[in-house]
């Protein structure tokens, strides 16, 4: 048997993450399994691991993101485990059940955890009991629902407001109750087409709010530790383009005291695992909690080479029981880093037009993960981020002016990307300066 307990694994994500987990379980002597749907065949972790299981269906909602097949494929394939990623699945009770009742184990993401949590208006009060301000939203609102009420609701959230669906990764604005109908109506769809749900939640914001990501670690011995403080405010439509970990990315007193109210919030649900406190805050220093993601943090790879932590072994280390062994004083963070996404969009109306990657060129002097390969096609069921970039510097401007470099030097042809809304944005002074929030990117497409 490998060193990590389990023979093989089921990789049940793709693009750049699913070929970082190939490599690593191979690093660990665990056999990997990749599942793919039609549009995916080509793709490169396909080939990279060692078995692959075909799902039947054309859409991420009937593949990736059905939980029976998931479990189902995992099962066929002779798996130990499942390795969710970094998203919908490794939060989603449904998975987590049916893997249970199937004998397979989940790693990354703890099943006892994500049931205390229980729904994020439960999980909020339990935050506000403990004296710490959280983010104003509504409950779900199914679809079918009176936009009269919808409207009631936003007006007293204030706007612009956010709409968000509650069980895929898509977040969008409505400036005005004017727009609310149709920015609803597009959430709902893109729920619908990515997590077969329709439901959605409102939520407000505060002026100049920008948001931080506080990632804590904890075994099932009692050790407890919060690793840094991540900035991603610089998204479109609940996905994140860019981001930043340093010492500068907030005040030393703002980072403190999101890192203290997150180990409140851990110690207060038993807290195991890695995972992220999501938080919103304000140039005045206020400060409210969002919710909590419980699988990879997305920015694993800036994470890892700053800090310089192995987080997909630390996942499997916990997932065996083993004690975390290290503690916050074990980890500094001196330089800074910036994490950028390469996507596959059309930056002025979030479309995600098909073509064919004619020509895909990265730099070779920075850190580059590439999901997908030069000649393939690109839909909208193919993996939007196209490549994951790292850049560190000693300090946040020499980071600045290395990213930026790297993505002029970065080719794409064939297909609509972010490659120069990012380098747009690398020209404005107010982001320059680190003075910058969730509309700055919005403001810049406009």
């Amino acid at each position: 048997m490998a060193a990590s307990g389990f023979d093989r694994v089921l990789i049940a994500n793709r693009g750049a993450l699913a070929r970082r987990l190939i490599r690593s379980f191979a690093e660990e002597e665990v056999e990997t399994v990749s599942v793919f749907h039609g549009p995916d065949v080509d793709q490169p972790w396909v080939e990279e691991a060692d078995y692959g299981v075909y799902l039947n269906g054309q859409t991420v909602a009937e593949t990736y993101l059905h939980t029976n097949r998931v479990v189902g494929a995992a099962l066929d394939a002779g798996c130990d485990a499942v390795h969710p990623g970094s998203g919908y699945l490794g939060e989603s009770l449904e998975f987590h059940g049916a893997a249970e009742r199937a004998n397979v184990g989940i790693v990354g993401t703890d099943t006892q955890l994500l049931r205390r949590i229980g729904s994020r208006f439960e999980l909020h009060q339990k935050v506000r009991s403990l004296g710490i301000a959280t983010i104003p939203c509504s409950e779900d609102i199914p679809d079918g629902s009176d936009m009269e009420r919808i409207a009631n609701t936003a007006d007293h959230l204030g706007y612009p407001v956010d709409v968000l669906s509650s069980f895929a990764p898509v977040s969008w604005r409505a400036a005005s109750r004017e727009a609310l109908p149709n920015v609803v109506a597009a959430v709902r769809d893109e729920g619908e087409r990515l997590a077969q749900d329709r439901t959605v939640y409102l939520q407000g914001r505060a002026k100049g709010q920008h948001t931080l990501g506080s990632i804590v670690v904890a075994d099932r011995h009692g050790s407890l530790i919060h690793l840094a403080n991540f900035a991603d405010s610089i998204s479109l439509h609940g996905r994140w383009w860019l981001a930043e970990l340093g010492p500068s990315v907030a005040s030393e007193v703002l980072q403190g005291k999101v890192a203290e109210y997150s180990l409140t919030i851990a110690k207060a649900v038993d807290w195991e695992g890695i995972g992220v406190m999501r938080w919103a805050v304000t140039p005045s220093g206020a400060t409210y909690f969002v919710g909590v993601s419980l699988s990879l943090p997305a920015p694993y790879l800036l994470i890892e080479q700053l800090l310089g932590v192995d987080l997909v072994r630390t996942q499997v280390r916990l997932f065996q029981g083993e004690w975390l062994g290290w503690e916050h004083h074990d980890v500094s963070l001196e330089r800074h880093g910036l994490m950028l996404r390469l996507i596959h969009i059309d930056p002025a109306d979030g479309s995600r037009p098909e073509g064919t990657l004619e020509r895909f060129q990265l730099p070779d002097d920075v850190l580059c993960e590439p999901g997908t390969l030069e000649g393939l096609l690109c839909t909208l069921e193919t993996d939007p981020v196209l490549a994951e970039m790292v850049v560190v510097g000693p300090t946040r401007q020499a980071a600045l002016v290395k990213a930026r470099a790297a993505v002029e030097r970065t080719a794409i042809e064939g297909v609509k990307t972010n490659r120069e809304a990012l380098l747009a944005l690398f020209d404005q002074e107010t982001f320059w300066r680190g003075e910058y929030d969730v509309d700055t990117l919005p403001a810049l497409l406009e």
